[in-house]
């Protein structure tokens, strides 16, 4: 989950996303994105983060986000915010 967030910040720059990661190089994280690119829509849960990171008071849905999330392996748990 490390490198979806990382690559939310910075797309597609992998030297940048590895400096997040211990004992991953930039090969590493290359190699990530492409075995895991048909499984995980990058693309859209990037057009999801560059909405919510210029919205203004639109409601902007977490699907793409929520789906990438999972298809990584990792779990979601219900929030408390409005959204």
């Amino acid at each position: 989950c490390i490198f979806l967030d990382r690559f939310l910040h910075h797309p597609k720059d992998f030297r940048k996303i590895a400096t997040f990661l211990r004992n991953k190089s930039t090969k590493d994280c290359i190699k990530f994105y492409y075995d895991s690119k048909k499984t995980v829509p990058y693309k859209q849960a990037l057009k999801e983060f560059l909405l919510r990171k210029k919205r203004r008071g639109d409601v902007v849905p977490w699907d793409a986000t929520i789906q990438s999330v999972l298809s990584v392996g990792a779990t979601v748990k219900a929030g408390t915010s409005a959204e």
